[in-house]
C-alpha cells in the first residue's frame, strides 16, 4: 500500500490538501518527538525526528481525525496469510476535549473494508506503563489479544 494523508472531518474521509500540510507534519513531528522521549528513557534508540516524520510520509497512511488523534496505519501481507492486514502503526491524541476513541476504531474499520483487509491489528506500544488500560479499551470494540510482543535490549 503507498502513501496517502488523510484527514477524517465531520463524517467524511478526505485526502489532505496542501494547506494542511504544514500543521499536520507539525503534529506529526510532536507525536513523534513524545514517543522519542518514552522511547529513550527505555533505553531505546531512535531515528532522528526528520528521518522518521519523512519515513512515515512515504510509507503509510496517516489520518488526522477531527483535530484531534493522530493515526499511522500500514495494509501488510502477513507471513501466515494471503489475507492483507490493516495494523495501526501509532495512534497519539494530541488535542484536548472530550475522548471519542469510538471515531478512531470505526475509522480502522472504514479503511480496512474499503481497502479489502481481513482483519484489523492494534498494539499498546503508545501506552507506555499502562499496556493492561488500552488493551481493555479495544477489546471493548471486539479486538481480542492475538499475542504478546516482548523485547529485550541488548
Amino acid at each position: 500500500m503507498g502513501s496517502q494523508t488523510l484527514v477524517y472531518q465531520d463524517g467524511d474521509i478526505r485526502p489532505c490538501v496542501s494547506v494542511e500540510t504544514d500543521s499536520q507534519r507539525k503534529i506529526l513531528r510532536e507525536s513523534i518527538e513524545y514517543f522519542q522521549e518514552k522511547h529513550s528513557k527505555r533505553g531505546i534508540q531512535t531515528h532522528t525526528t526528520d528521518y522518521l516524520v519523512d519515513y512515515i510520509l512515504e510509507n503509510y497512511i496517516v489520518v488526522f481525525i477531527e483535530d484531534q488523534y493522530l493515526l499511522v496505519l500500514d495494509v501488510v501481507e502477513p507471513w501466515y496469510s494471503p489475507k492483507e492486514v490493516l495494523q495501526e502503526v501509532l495512534l497519539r491524541r494530541f488535542s484536548e476535549g472530550p475522548l471519542e476513541i469510538s471515531r478512531v476504531y470505526s475509522i480502522m474499520e472504514h479503511l480496512a473494508k474499503s481497502m479489502g483487509c481481513a482483519s484489523i491489528e492494534a498494539g499498546t506500544m503508545a501506552a507506555i506503563g499502562k499496556h493492561e488500560a488500552l488493551a481493555r479499551i479495544y477489546q471493548r470494540y471486539g479486538f481480542e489479544t492475538d499475542y504478546i510482543a516482548l523485547r529485550k535490549n541488548v
